[in-house]
């Protein structure tokens, strides 16, 4: 993407690369077509040039930064000339959407029947523990338990 941020126009536009960025298939990049000038920047106007899928684009090129100057002439007929550092490094952790997004939904869809599993088992529990268990809250409950209890007498219940 580039950007003139600037408050007026930009002319006679060109890339000097250090290190030159190239496109999936090892072109190099010709940002402002053959004859790499772009005539005019307005000041405000932004663009943007696909290089490819992004996990396609960092596997052919394991290099992710490439720098270079942006040289122009001003509104005054001035030349001016700025340094720029261009990062794909981002890229590299995101999602691969056409190799982990079919993964990640197919695992997402086997959460409701995790969940009702889930609660089957603790239906399960709670009706073991219920009847394995006396409500020792309810006085007839307790009474039974402390009848039960060894060396327990008529007169302790």
């Amino acid at each position: 993407m580039w950007s003139n941020r600037g408050g007026s126009a930009a002319y006679d536009v060109r890339i000097e690369w250090d290190n030159q960025l190239q496109t999936l298939d090892g072109v190099p990049v010709q940002i402002f077509g053959p004859s790499g000038v772009l005539p005019v920047l307005l000041a405000g106007d932004e663009d943007t040039i696909l290089l490819g899928q992004s996990n396609a684009f960092l596997k052919a090129h394991p290099q992710t930064t490439w720098s270079g100057t942006i040289k122009y002439q001003d509104s005054t007929g001035e030349r001016r000339a700025k340094s720029f550092t261009l990062t794909a490094e981002h890229e590299r952790l995101s999602l691969v959407h056409n190799e982990e997004e079919p993964k990640t939904q197919f695992e997402l869809q086997k959460i409701p029947d995790r969940l009702e599993d889930i609660a089957a088992e603790l239906s399960k529990m709670r009706e073991f523990l219920m009847h394995q268990q006396p409500d020792l809250t309810k006085p007839r409950d307790l009474a039974a338990k402390v009848r039960a209890a060894p060396g327990a007498t008529k007169d302790d219940a």
